[in-house]
C-alpha cells in the first residue's frame, strides 16, 4: 500500500494497521455481494474483475499518487476520500439491499455517478 494512502487514512480516523495488498489467492474463499472497481485504468491498464455472480460497478476515481505536487496529492486525497465515504454512505442509506444482483449493480452504477467534488 502506498505510504500516503495510508497516511491519508489514519487522518481521516480510519484504522491502518492490518491493511495490505492482496492477489486472487488471498481471496479465493471470499464470496462478495458487491464488487466497486475504483481505479483510474492508470497507464492504460483495466481493473481486475471478481469472477462471480456478485453485482458489479466500477467507481473510476483519480490516483492521488500520481501527482507530482505533495499539496495538490494532498488536496486530491481528500477529494477522493470524501467521494468514497459519500458514495458508501448513500448506499448504507438504502432501506432494502436485500435484491438481486442486477438490481444492486443499477443502484451502485447510479450512486458511482456522483462525481462532487472530484476534479
Amino acid at each position: 500500500m502506498h505510504q500516503e494512502t495510508l497516511r491519508h487514512l489514519e487522518k481521516r480516523g480510519y484504522p491502518t494497521a492490518n491493511l495490505q495488498s492482496k492477489g486472487f489467492d488471498d481471496l479465493a474463499d471470499f464470496k462478495p455481494d458487491a464488487e466497486i472497481t475504483v481505479c483510474d485504468q492508470a497507464d492504460k491498464e483495466s481493473c481486475p474483475v471478481w469472477p462471480g455472480s456478485a453485482a458489479k460497478a466500477h467507481w473510476g476515481l483519480p490516483d492521488p499518487t500520481r501527482l507530482s505536487s505533495a499539496t495538490k496529492m494532498d488536496e486530491m486525497f481528500g477529494e477522493v476520500i470524501v467521494t468514497i465515504e459519500r458514495r458508501i454512505n448513500r448506499l448504507l442509506a438504502e432501506p432494502d439491499l436485500d435484491v438481486p444482483a442486477s438490481q444492486l449493480t443499477a443502484l451502485l452504477k447510479l450512486i458511482g455517478e456522483d462525481n462532487h467534488g472530484i476534479v
